[in-house]
């Protein structure tokens, strides 16, 4: 299989093992073409026989050893190149995170994984790598670096995690967002950022009536446009570009803010009743 591979995907192995590694292109290229282009074996080579300490951007010195060390710690034992779920909440604890909050999220965005629930060993090393984090303990000191960065919605680091989140999330193989996921991580991500968070997660329940199963990736990209752009509704303008579900969600609120003045103006009148009785 290895051996049938294309230049262009050898050239991005070549890449991805530099990225972990720091060696130059032609030890990555003979180093992977000796293991037969398999990148995680080649890199465990590397570890194994090359304790090599190489200084990441930030210009920290990081043992790269010790980063394989840690990720060995919480490895699953039947698939060790695999973190699974059990191993990433067991390594949520070590950091005092929960496994459903948003550093977690943010960290997932870091090591650029790919799945949810899942860090394969090579974003495990590369991630830890660029964070410059060599041990949990130096991971937990970052997370509060890590969250600043993410705290204003309207950051270029907020827009690349909320859009890493789509791909992140979905069920492998599926275009579109299960309306549940998407709900969830909506308020892992929004909370205390978006004005409307509350009345979001009751109108995705269904509390209009309609039953919505996904959510397609132009919708949750705009839906980040409408969480920086409206604090009142009535700045929507539903001639606008906005999404049929955007639309829907704004026919909602305003309907909800009617029934609840109807509700209050009741209620005033039938105090006013019994104060003259």
């Amino acid at each position: 299989m290895y051996n049938r591979l294309k230049n262009s995907e050898k050239d991005n192995l070549v890449k991805q093992f530099q990225s972990v590694t720091q060696v130059d292109a032609k030890e990555a290229r003979d180093i992977l073409r000796k293991y037969n282009w398999k990148l995680d074996e080649a890199i465990d080579y590397f570890f194994t026989n090359q304790n090599r300490r190489v200084p990441p951007s930030s210009g920290h010195r990081v043992d790269r050893k010790a980063i394989e060390n840690v990720f060995r710690n919480y490895a699953n034992p039947d698939k060790p190149d695999f973190m699974f779920a059990d191993e990433i909440i067991r390594f949520c604890a070590d950091l005092k995170l929960d496994p459903t909050s948003l550093p977690v999220l943010v960290l997932a965005w870091k090591f650029k994984a790919k799945r949810q629930c899942v860090f394969t060993k090579t974003e495990f090393l590369e991630g830890m790598y660029e964070l410059g984090c060599d041990s949990i303990d130096k991971l937990r000191s970052h997370v509060p670096t890590l969250m600043s960065e993410v705290e204003n919605c309207k950051s270029d680091s907020f827009k690349q995690l909320y859009r890493f989140t789509f791909g992140y999330a979905k069920d492998e193989g599926k275009k579109n967002l299960d309306i549940d996921t998407a709900c969830a991580y909506w308020c892992i991500l929004l909370e205390n950022k978006f004005t409307f968070i509350d009345l979001w997660r009751l109108f995705l329940s269904g509390a209009d009536g309609k039953k919505r199963n996904t959510i397609p990736e132009d919708t949750w990209n705009v839906t980040l446009d409408f969480v920086n752009q409206i604090s009142s509704f009535d700045q929507y303008d539903t001639e606008g570009a906005w999404p049929t579900l955007l639309d829907e969600f704004v026919e909602f609120a305003r309907w909800t803010e009617q029934e609840r003045q109807k509700t209050q103006k009741t209620s005033g009148e039938g105090e006013e009743v019994m104060q003259i009785g």
